[in-house]
């Protein structure tokens, strides 16, 4: 069990799925990101990866976490007031200027996590061991709050999609919806590149409650791979039609 955080009354985020958390005088879990809703984020071992890690003026220097030392904290690229802080006993964030913190274990095997690097999207953990690890693309947590908490059905903005990489597409459920899901992706012309179902074929989807993730290699239904351009990515399901738009570069 692991003690020592500060007080907190409300989850930033459905998704995040905050446990309640007490004082340091007294003994708790600690606030974690739930493993169940953000299943689909995983750490993956990594070789020599880039990154910087930047700390702010005024950003704490420490987790409020009584069972281990912090090593740095870092400053997301993106998301004003998110922080990832590197301890002797994993991963942290924190969504308000380190006001409160919560683990970003997910998988990522338990260890001394000396550096963090945000390398453009992606996360980079360094262990003492000096093994690396990465959380690819962390756009979800940049995109936690109060539009997502509200729907039953949400289609995050998806980053920009290269042909290296891939395009990545997430969309969250508050519950397992009861019918067919669909994804479409359409071009300029509004004909339907790629289409994902949760139904039948090789390009089902999952739709699980919590997020939900698709790897794509920006090959279409036809094999063929998709020109650079802007293109329509539209969530059908969960009685909701959301769109987004995915640039491919």
């Amino acid at each position: 069990m692991r003690r020592g955080f500060r007080s907190c009354a409300v989850a930033t985020s459905a998704l995040l799925a905050m446990t309640a958390c007490t004082s340091r005088a007294q003994d708790s879990s600690a606030a974690a990101i739930d493993s169940k809703q953000y299943a689909a984020l995983k750490w993956r071992p990594a070789g020599a990866a880039g990154g910087k890690c930047d700390t702010p003026s005024g950003a704490p220097r420490a987790v409020a976490n009584a069972d281990g030392k912090t090593h740095v904290v870092c400053a997301d690229a993106s998301r004003k007031g998110l922080l990832y802080a590197a301890t002797t006993n994993g991963v942290y964030v924190s969504f308000d200027d380190g006001a409160h913190w919560q683990s970003l274990e997910l998988n990522l095997p338990v260890a001394d996590v000396r550096e963090l690097r945000v390398a453009g999207d992606d996360l980079v953990a360094v262990s003492a061991a000096q093994k690396a690890w990465i959380l690819e693309d962390v756009s979800p947590l940049r995109q936690a709050g109060p539009d997502l908490d509200s729907a039953a059905a949400f289609l995050l903005e998806p980053i920009v999609a290269t042909a290296d990489r891939g395009a990545t597409i997430d969309f969250y459920f508050r519950e397992t919806p009861k019918t067919e899901v669909t994804i479409e992706v359409r071009n300029a012309q509004r004909k339907v590149m790629k289409t994902f179902n949760s139904a039948t074929g090789a390009e089902r989807l999952t739709k699980h409650a919590g997020l939900n993730r698709i790897a794509w290699n920006l090959h279409g239904d036809d094999g063929a791979p998709l020109a650079a351009g802007k293109y329509e990515v539209m969530l059908i399901g969960a009685d909701t039609i959301m769109k987004r738009t995915l640039v491919v570069q």
